[in-house]
């Protein structure tokens, strides 16, 4: 008899780098998920387990020149969006660890987009509910109105100046990260979510966590955007030129908010990341 695999989901941190744990609850998400299929799984920073079936997520952020040393088993997961214009150079890295090994990606764009590099295998991780993430104790007097997190750019300013002309209190984080980033979601009226590529997909790495915690999320969410149907039930999604005033409106309307944060739980707890899980291993 052929016994179940175990599992290693490892976290890539380089030196210096805490960017890595923007990506801590997709790995957990992962982790949980296999565990609770019944594998043996477990998660490990900067630690691959030759034991063990490895998934390395966030393969962008490991040097290519390691490729060599990590078993032919493992399997690489794809967070970044796959554009032609690439500031970071991660697209290189991030083609270099698909064309060696099983690659998971969240984005049925970024698949398309590897499929047009002669990489036309990489699976799409969906990305749903794991109910050990509902894990924030929401404020009973939540006092900041607008929470954002991610890096601060010319575009995502300008939508911050005209919510601050607006009255509203907001607050914005940039390398915060786990229980101290979850501290000032718990006391947040509205998380809102902006795109900060060309490629427009949704950032739904990002958004799974807060909606499985309840959280009333403004999302980005253009013409062209990339989202899934249950995504886009699930987030209040507008424009970009809109984003201030729907931030507004659920600030000022606490019915309206509360019927979103149910909503947005209730949405992404019909797709149990189990079953997601099973269906990339069958």
């Amino acid at each position: 008899m052929t016994s179940e695999p175990a599992y290693n989901v490892c976290l890539p941190r380089p030196e210096g780098y805490a960017h890595s744990f923007c990506l801590l609850e997709l790995a957990e998400l992962i982790t949980y998920s296999l565990q609770d299929l019944g594998y043996d799984t477990t998660f490990r920073i900067n630690d691959i387990d030759t034991g063990r079936r490895n998934i390395i997520v966030g393969c962008h952020l490991v040097d290519t020149n390691l490729i060599q040393h990590v078993p032919e088993s493992t399997i690489v997961v794809n967070s970044e969006q796959i554009y032609d214009q690439d500031p970071f150079d991660w697209n290189r890295n991030i083609f270099a660890w698909a064309g060696r090994f099983e690659t998971w990606d969240y984005s049925p764009r970024n698949v398309a987009a590897f499929a047009q590099r002669g990489l036309p295998d990489v699976k799409l991780l969906k990305i749903g509910h794991q109910p050990q993430l509902t894990r924030i104790e929401k404020s009973p007097n939540p006092d900041i109105d607008v929470l954002f997190y991610g890096s601060v750019t010319d575009r995502r300013t300008a939508v911050f100046e005209e919510i601050r002309r607006r009255g509203l209190n907001l607050i914005t984080l940039f390398a915060v990260y786990g229980e101290e980033r979850d501290a000032y979601i718990a006391r947040s009226k509205v998380v809102l979510n902006m795109h900060n590529h060309a490629a427009e997909i949704f950032e739904v790495v990002r958004v799974h966590y807060l909606l499985s915690n309840s959280v009333a999320v403004v999302s980005e969410v253009n013409p062209s955007t990339s989202v899934s149907d249950f995504y886009s039930e699930a987030v209040v999604g507008v424009p970009y030129e809109s984003l201030a005033d729907e931030c507004e409106r659920l600030v000022n309307d606490e019915v309206a908010r509360l019927e979103c944060q149910q909503r947005g739980y209730e949405v992404i707890s019909r797709y149990p990341q189990t079953a997601f899980t099973r269906e990339l291993l069958s």
